[in-house]
């Protein structure tokens, strides 16, 4: 049975802020200004965690994976927190909606991310606007396709339409320790891509620096 209080224990952070819990008490710290803080206690049932910071209430549906806990709010938002410290990191505890949980063993295909996902840029300057969709398929097989992409933009009285794919990488996938790794056809080496999360049809990928992408399953 999970522990909520030995799971949660710890300091993590989103690159912005930290949450720190310790027992029942919870600190809340802006990771730029550490003197910017607020103290509070914290709660949790099943998969419900709720904060409270002298009276102001926080609720969060939680899951903690590995050093990885999303925060999830009643609007379906999510964030991710990294384990700073913590009595738990790198044991790989979790908690919450286990059906969602990563691998946090060496080479497995976790099936939660077969399919195939689009993310969506948009950018616009100057009068000229362009939506840009890239593709990711990943393969029940082991195999993955990443890359091809589709343009659409206009402005100033003309639209235009690119598909590309000069730059697409295929090789294979495997999950490890909670990361996504590539190994690109030709190549004799894995390479990490991000840690994930998947919700619904969302997926997240964060990289190591800390940047996410979001993806929309779209077959």
């Amino acid at each position: 049975m999970a522990d909520p209080e030995k799971d949660l224990a710890g300091a993590w952070s989103d690159g912005s802020e930290i949450y720190e819990f310790s027992g029942h008490r919870v600190t809340l710290t802006d990771a730029d200004d550490p003197d910017d803080r607020e103290q509070g206690t914290w709660r949790a049932t099943d998969n419900l965690l709720t904060m409270d910071f002298e009276g102001d209430e926080e609720s969060y549906r939680y899951k903690v994976q590995g050093d990885q806990l999303t925060l999830t709010d009643e609007d379906g938002d999510f964030e991710v927190y990294q384990r700073v410290t913590g009595p738990g990191k790198g044991k790989g505890t979790t908690t919450g909606d286990e059906h969602r949980q990563k691998p946090d063993t060496g080479g497995q295909l976790d099936p939660l991310l077969i399919g195939i996902w689009r993310k969506t840029d948009s950018f616009a300057d100057q009068g000229v606007s362009m939506v840009v969709d890239t593709w990711l398929v990943v393969n029940q097989d082991g195999t993955y396709r990443y890359g091809d992409s589709k343009a659409v933009g206009g402005g100033y009285g003309f639209d235009a339409t690119l598909e590309g794919g000069d730059d697409v990488s295929i090789g294979k996938w495997r999950v490890r320790n909670g990361v996504i790794e590539f190994m690109e056809q030709g190549m004799r080496q894995w390479a990490p891509l991000a840690s994930y999360y998947v919700e619904g049809n969302s997926l997240m990928f964060t990289g190591a620096d800390g940047s996410r992408e979001v993806w929309t399953r779209a077959g």
